[in-house]
């Protein structure tokens, strides 16, 4: 009998020409002769698929030690020289960049301008999509970054259009100082403010599947988690603290998740940020369970409970501006807090369900209903981009909400009880 040394999970997607998608799960195996054997089903379980490797790799009853690789942070933001195979020439303006995350346009068809969205850095590994408005168009891009020693940003890579074909390209970027890779530091004191619902705390990205964000009372304990799953985004906001108390907060990257039925815990990596932050002689609620969305000017990310996510998938958009008033795709925030939203492109009408509470708003009209009540607001609901935009603060406290402006970071978070 030959002895089975590992067991894995793996799964893959199949790209049929034609655009068909065949999703594959399946178990991993490997014997003590080094042979490879995976066995599983696809199409959600309607067919059967095995497949064998001989390969000559050493196996162990125990999972390798994850080590945590050091971490770069890549300032991409400005102007971008792109080539590719076919001679053709551009630029990609990086206009925002908000930790990992990063947006901006590509100016690579003459007299044309197309969006770059879903840009994320994952070490030193770049992706990003090339997005034609009002078209049936995108690529989807990934490269390698590096550095040389006068500062010089380069990336090369692939990409594909429309899930088709393989090409190359390259780009570069001057930059004033270099950017070199550093192992991940503690950073006491900074990236962390009290603000009137809470405490915001921020720190810089670094590999791994997410963070643990940890709070304790005593500088000289751990504490506990702040959430029972590992947080996505690089932004949390606490709001389930007590006023006039000190919180001590430790930041650990997750290297692997835990495999409970296997024995195996959540494997966290070094400390790569540290904060004390004391809270306000006031916050919100407290002694209440709360929720936050946050949003940040000029990011097309929202976090919610510090889960990661795109406020309008595919699309880039992104909070502004109007009158003093921050303007937001409402869609995604009600909807978020388990809310509804209905439209009627007859009388233009926005309807707003959440939380036990309606508001009704019109197109290009100051008139508000709050659970039929009628009032004014100082700016009108508008369209852009196809996306109707509400003043977030008028739609939210009027659901029950409470919403609060951090001016220094440029983010707006929303605080709602369970």
């Amino acid at each position: 009998m030959i002895r089975i040394l590992l067991y894995a999970p793996i799964t893959f997607t199949r790209h049929c020409i034609g655009g068909t998608l065949q999703y594959y799960t399946g178990t991993l195996s490997v014997d003590a002769n080094g042979n490879a054997r995976i066995t599983g089903t696809f199409d959600g379980g309607r067919y059967n698929w095995s497949a064998s490797k001989s390969t000559p790799m050493s196996t162990s009853t125990k999972p390798a030690p994850v080590t945590p690789t050091p971490s770069t942070h890549y300032d991409l933001t400005g102007k971008w020289n792109i080539a590719f195979a076919t001679a053709l020439r551009g630029t990609i303006d990086i206009t925002s960049q908000s930790g990992n995350e990063f947006s901006g346009t590509a100016h690579i068809d003459s007299g044309k301008t197309e969006r770059i969205i879903n840009g994320r850095i994952s070490g030193d590994t770049i992706t990003f999509t090339r997005m034609w408005e009002g078209q049936n168009l995108h690529q989807d891009y990934t490269g390698t970054l590096s550095v040389d020693a006068s500062g010089k940003i380069t990336a090369n890579g692939t990409f594909s259009t429309n899930d088709n074909g393989i090409w190359t390209w390259s780009a570069s970027k001057s930059t004033s100082a270099p950017v070199t890779p550093t192992t991940p530091t503690t950073s006491t004191g900074s990236g962390a403010d009290a603000f009137e619902s809470g405490t915001r705390i921020n720190w810089q990205p670094t590999s791994g599947l997410g963070y643990r964000l940890f709070r304790s009372t005593s500088s000289s304990s751990l504490g506990i988690s702040v959430t029972d799953f590992y947080i996505t985004s690089t932004s949390f906001a606490d709001v389930n603290v007590e006023p006039k108390t000190t919180y001590y907060y430790t930041v650990k990257p997750v290297l692997a998740e835990a495999k409970p039925f296997d024995g195996i815990e959540e494997k966290l990596g070094p400390t790569i940020a540290t904060f004390t932050v004391t809270t306000g002689n006031q916050t919100y609620k407290p002694g209440s369970f709360k929720h936050f969305i946050l949003l940040k000017l000029e990011s097309p990310y929202m976090s919610v409970d510090g889960v990661n996510q795109e406020i309008d998938p595919g699309r880039g958009t992104q909070p502004l501006i109007i009158s003093g008033r921050t303007m937001v795709p409402i869609r995604a925030i009600v909807e978020a807090m388990g809310g509804t939203i209905n439209w009627e492109a007859g009388t233009q009408k926005i309807t707003l369900n959440a939380r036990g509470n309606q508001v009704e708003m019109w197109l290009n009209k100051n008139d508000i209903k709050i659970n039929g009540a009628a009032t004014k607001m100082d700016v009108a609901p508008i369209i852009q981009n196809s996306r109707t935009f509400v003043p977030i603060r008028f739609a939210a406290e009027n659901l029950n909400c409470k919403v609060d402006w951090i001016n220094s970071t440029q983010e707006v978070v929303i605080v709602y009880e369970d």
